[in-house]
């Protein structure tokens, strides 16, 4: 019975997804968000914050969009928004693995997709380029999965590789706290905090005034990290990076005195994550005024 209830999940799995190919793109959304929410959205007159997210996914396709998915692309445009702005250095970018064989990396170092959300490979010292190829190659045979669920501007992202510098403690193990604020019309409103990730995944959901918020996800926790010495300055730099747009997640790393930018995030979780009360849900979206001319 244990091997027969995996087969099963991914057997179903595999049904949906083929499901979900056959279906139009707004059925297809629909289908998703009533999988995560229970319910089906109302995207003729969103209110919820998901609602929202899912009407940009289908019908906003602000041309200032398009830079948003695209991790290279957004450390350019972010220093013009704001010339203060310290994102993560990329130490090298490419199409193939066997690239790095002729590059000379730091001890500790981070491979990321330049297009996708989620997969990162974490090194150290000299890399085992067939393990490293071996694990990652099927990266750049992605970048139609956010396509295909209607992420309009991930379509802009250009499938490569990226690395920077590891930028948490001295171990891998020691993962930098990741600050994500949401940003509405310019104004933060949510702080959501990520410890631990990829060992001990913790989030928290805080206020600007760093207040924890009456919220829970699946993998909330109660107690609340320590506030940042830099939260003023990562506030206001979220301000210049997220003013430009009437929402967007702009997510910071707060190492020693440097606030490190990590990236922006037009379509959090795909509007798929539920929020425990719901009524949240709707709190958060009534800080959203969307464009419906658009």
């Amino acid at each position: 019975m244990t091997q027969i209830k995996p087969l099963l999940r991914e057997s179903g799995k595999r049904l949906f997804s083929g499901l979900l190919e056959q279906l139009p793109l707004t059925s297809r959304r629909k289908l998703l968000f009533l999988r995560s929410h229970g319910k089906l959205p109302n995207l003729k007159n969103p209110s919820t914050f998901s609602e929202k997210v899912t009407w940009r996914l289908l019908y906003d396709h602000n041309p200032e969009l398009k830079w948003t998915c695209d991790k290279l692309l957004m450390k350019d445009k972010v220093r013009e928004l704001d010339a203060t702005v310290t994102p993560v250095d990329t130490v090298w970018s490419g199409t193939a693995i066997s690239q790095l064989s002729s590059i000379a990396l730091p001890h500790r170092w981070v491979l990321k997709p330049n297009h996708l959300s989620g997969d990162v490979y974490l090194g150290e010292g000299t890399p085992d380029l067939e393990d490293v190829a071996e694990k990652t190659s099927h990266w750049l045979h992605m970048q139609d999965r956010y396509q295909q669920l209607g992420e309009w501007a991930y379509q802009f992202a250009r499938p490569l590789y990226l690395i920077e510098p590891w930028i948490g403690g001295n171990s891998l193990t020691e993962v930098p706290k990741d600050y994500k604020v949401f940003v509405f019309h310019g104004e933060p409103k949510m702080i959501q905090i990520h410890s631990g990730r990829g060992i001990d995944h913790r989030q928290y959901h805080v206020s600007p005034e760093w207040s924890p918020l009456d919220v829970k996800t699946s993998i909330s926790s109660e107690d609340i990290p320590e506030r940042p010495v830099n939260l003023d300055e990562i506030l206001r730099q979220a301000r210049s990076i997220g003013g430009a747009f009437d929402f967007m997640r702009v997510d910071f790393y707060s190492v020693g005195d440097t606030v490190y930018f990590g990236e922006t995030t037009p379509y959090p979780a795909g509007g798929r994550r539920r929020f425990h009360p719901e009524e949240f849900d709707r709190v958060l979206g009534s800080y959203w005024n969307l464009d419906f001319e658009r």
